[in-house]
C-alpha cells in the first residue's frame, strides 16, 4: 500500500513538473489568458463593465458598436493568445546543454503541448460566454459570445479540413517535434519556406 501510495505521488510530482515545464514555455499568453478571465469574472468592476455595454447596446448606435468592438477584440485576443502559445510550445533548442521537459517526445507531454494553446483559447472566451450569467441579464446576450466562441474554436480545431490549402498536415509532422536535421514548416501552404534556426509544430 506504502509503495502504492509513493508510486502514485511520484508520477502526480512527475506530471506536475511537466505541465509547469510547458507553461513557463508559454508563461506570456498564460498571463494574458489569467487576465483577461479573472478581470470579467471575479472582479466587480470588470463585471460592472460589462452591464454598462449591454445597457449602451439597448440603446442602439454607439452602444451596438461598442459590443461589436468588444466581441471582435475577445476573438483577436483568443486567436493571439492560441497561436503564441503554440508557437511557442513548440519551439526547440537543439543545441542547448540540457534537454527540457517541456521537449519529451511522451504521449503526455504530445497532447500537452497540443491541448494547452488551445485551453487558454477557450479560457480568453469564457467571459464573453458567460455574459448573461456575469451581468444577471437574459440569455439572449450571451448568444454572441457563444457563436464567436464557436467560430473561434471550430477554426482552431478544424482549420486543417476547412482550409487544407493553407494548413496542410505535413508530412513526418505527427510526433511532437522535427527533428534537428529537417527543415522548419510554417503553418501556411503559400509561405512555407526553409527556416534553419525554427521548427515549428503542424498541429
Amino acid at each position: 500500500m506504502r509503495k502504492a501510495l509513493l508510486s502514485f505521488f511520484r508520477a502526480l510530482f512527475e506530471y506536475l513538473l511537466d505541465l509547469g515545464a510547458v507553461a513557463w514555455l508559454c508563461i506570456f499568453p498564460l498571463a494574458c489568458s489569467i487576465v483577461a478571465f479573472v478581470f470579467f469574472v471575479p472582479v466587480p468592476e470588470g463585471r460592472e463593465l460589462l452591464r454598462i455595454l449591454i445597457q449602451q447596446w439597448n440603446q442602439g448606435g454607439r452602444g451596438i458598436a461598442s459590443m461589436i468592438l468588444y466581441f471582435c477584440s475577445t476573438a483577436g485576443l483568443a486567436l493571439a493568445v492560441w497561436y503564441s502559445a503554440r508557437v511557442l510550445v513548440s519551439h526547440s533548442f537543439p543545441k542547448a546543454a540540457t534537454k527540457s521537459r517541456a521537449t519529451s517526445s511522451s504521449a503526455f507531454m504530445v497532447n500537452v503541448r497540443t491541448w494547452l494553446p488551445r485551453v487558454l483559447a477557450l479560457i480568453v472566451l469564457l467571459p464573453p460566454m458567460m455574459l448573461s450569467r456575469l451581468t444577471g441579464d437574459d440569455r439572449f446576450y450571451s448568444a454572441p459570445g457563444v457563436a464567436v466562441a464557436v467560430l473561434i474554436l471550430g477554426f482552431i480545431l478544424f482549420r486543417r479540413r476547412l482550409f487544407p490549402s493553407y494548413f496542410p498536415l505535413a508530412e513526418g509532422t505527427h510526433s511532437s517535434f522535427i527533428s534537428s536535421g529537417k527543415r522548419a514548416t510554417l503553418p501556411w501552404a503559400g509561405f512555407s519556406r526553409a527556416a534553419p534556426t525554427n521548427r515549428w509544430i503542424s498541429r
